[in-house]
């Protein structure tokens, strides 16, 4: 069994920013909605599920609450995904930005070679963006010893 060198928590500020930004995009199309008032009733059906929708996309990063992010010597773990690895320099951070829901932080480990297919649907990246200080706790934990 592995040591354990450290166990990270989420930022539950993070997460309400994210909310927030999520919200603002549910609040115009809320607005957009109201304003372009129809009298179609399967319009107002299409809307309503629209809405809903969008609330739950806002609502979204309530999911990752208890989610616990845990170094180990040689591998890091988010609930079901793990990275492992020989040496910390094979870990890779990286910056996603996207334009709804904002930058995204991952991790995964570069000497790991992957199939496009599995890219694109089950890739070996973990996203920390939640994570409370995941950078500066890994380079304490591996680079600092």
């Amino acid at each position: 069994m592995e040591r354990k060198l450290a166990e990270i928590k989420v930022e539950k500020k993070k997460i309400l920013i994210n909310i927030a930004i999520r919200s603002i995009w549910f609040l115009i199309v809320a607005f957009a909605c109201i304003i372009n008032e129809s009298a179609n009733k399967k319009a107002e059906i299409a809307i309503t599920i629209i809405l809903i929708l969008l609330l739950g996309f806002a609502l979204f990063p309530l999911i990752h609450l208890k989610d616990v992010l845990v170094y180990y010597e040689n591998k890091i773990v988010l609930k079901n995904k793990q990275i492992t690895f020989n040496n910390p320099s094979e870990i890779q951070w990286r910056r996603v930005k996207t334009y709804f829901t904002g930058t995204r932080i991952k991790i995964n480990n570069s000497t790991v070679q992957e199939s496009f297919l599995k890219f694109m649907f089950c890739s070996n990246d973990i996203d920390v963006t939640y994570m409370k200080d995941a950078k500066d706790t890994f380079i304490r934990c591996y680079l600092n010893q």
